[in-house]
């Protein structure tokens, strides 16, 4: 069934740009690209990202449906560096960021071959983001900048999202921002 005309296009977040953020990386996914690919098996890589604002703690919350923003972004599938140049691919760059430092192509490779997502799920960067429209009109954010987490405590994994509601023993909105940014503050400090 079709959604009506008045629902929602995209997350209603809140999110200062002029702000870090640390992002968790919680899925990743490969999609055929929809591009003019020099390459006819190129493929899209599909960053699905958790959001906290680092100065406050808070996680970022989607008001259509009072998650967890879950922020995509979107790569070709490249994973060159440029030896010369210092460049890099963007999947390069920002699997480098979710490792916390810059590889070499043999940890490339290594890390393909034995699994890239097993690899990077559920490490953390920091994010610039910016606000920008789309070729439709419509205002959406994106990462304009991955950079390493340094933290110890890379490896634990951050809370699941949980549906917001008010039922016995279940959290609020506010008791659930509480306990995500004590979770920020004990990851920070360990």
């Amino acid at each position: 069934m079709p959604q009506l005309p008045d629902a929602p296009v995209g997350p209603n977040i809140e999110i200062d740009i002029d702000q870090k953020h640390l992002v968790e990386l919680i899925d990743l996914e490969e999609t055929p690209s929809q591009f003019r690919d020099k390459r006819k098996d190129a493929m899209t890589i599909i960053w699905k990202m958790n959001v906290w604002n680092m100065a406050t703690g808070a996680a970022i919350i989607d008001d259509n449906d009072g998650l967890m923003w879950e922020h995509w972004g979107f790569t070709p599938d490249g994973t060159w560096r440029n030896t010369n140049s210092g460049k890099a691919a963007k999947a390069r760059e920002w699997s480098e960021a979710f490792l916390g430092r810059e590889i070499t192509d043999d940890e490339m490779t290594e890390l393909i071959r034995r699994g890239f997502k097993a690899g990077l799920l559920n490490k953390k960067a920091v994010a610039d983001f910016e606000w920008y429209t789309d070729k439709n009109g419509l205002q959406k954010v994106r990462i304009i900048r991955l950079r390493p987490y340094k933290a110890a405590a890379q490896s634990a994994p951050a809370a699941k999202t949980q549906p917001v509601t008010t039922a016995p023993g279940v959290e609020t909105p506010e008791e659930r921002r509480t306990r995500l940014r004590r979770e920020l503050e004990e990851a920070e400090a360990a």
